[in-house]
């Protein structure tokens, strides 16, 4: 197969991917895995040199209300 550039490439066999996925499963429940974790707000403290700064504006308010309106 080749995409829009021309350049070809393979495909992975649907047998190899059935093989991930039931090596993925074989390893939820793996305790070393990675795990997405919920930490309260308080908990995270501000990081002063970050380059992106959040503004508590009329802006991100809107923003807001249309996460919650359309989401």
């Amino acid at each position: 197969m080749s995409d829009k550039s021309g350049q070809t490439f393979e495909l992975p066999k649907p047998s190899n991917l059935l093989g991930q996925v039931f090596a993925t499963l074989q390893n939820y429940d793996d305790p070393n895995r990675e795990r997405v974790m919920e930490i309260p707000l308080t908990e995270i403290d501000p990081f002063p040199n970050h380059p992106f700064k959040v503004k508590e504006d009329e802006a991100m308010r809107t923003m807001a209300e249309s996460i919650k309106t359309f989401l």
